[in-house]
């Protein structure tokens, strides 16, 4: 076999190991993202249900407003102030998390720039 046609067969798989190593990286960050995405619907749906918690029990509130004893009325009220706290830190941390920015392929973006740098190097 000639030394044109192994440089050539060399370089070859040098490309193929390359792009599968990119194609991996790629992989990788759409399943970070793809965990992102799940932590935020999560999030999402702990705030809906503790908005909805905060709803029933401040419902409860009201109705035990008109009952005899007090103690239900602070026990319910204790649970409606829980729940509200929790769906205020909930939403707050999914906001929070929602407006961090998210930087999608960056570490495949910055691999074919090296990449690129190495190669221009070469001339």
């Amino acid at each position: 076999m000639s030394s044109l046609v192994r440089s050539v067969k060399d370089i070859a798989i040098g490309l193929i190991d390359q792009a599968s190593d990119r194609l991996a990286l790629l992989g990788l960050e759409i399943a970070e993202e793809r965990e992102r995405v799940l932590a935020l619907v999560l999030a999402a749906l702990a705030a809906v249900f503790f908005i909805a918690l905060t709803c029933v029990f401040g419902a409860f509130w009201i109705l035990a407003a008109y009952w005899d004893t007090p103690y239900r009325l602070r026990a319910i009220g204790a649970l409606t102030i829980g729940a509200a706290v929790v769906a205020a830190i909930v939403i707050v941390l999914f906001v929070r998390r929602l407006r961090m920015p998210t930087a999608l392929f960056a570490h495949s973006l910055a691999e074919f720039e090296r990449d690129r740098q190495a190669l221009e190097r070469l001339e």
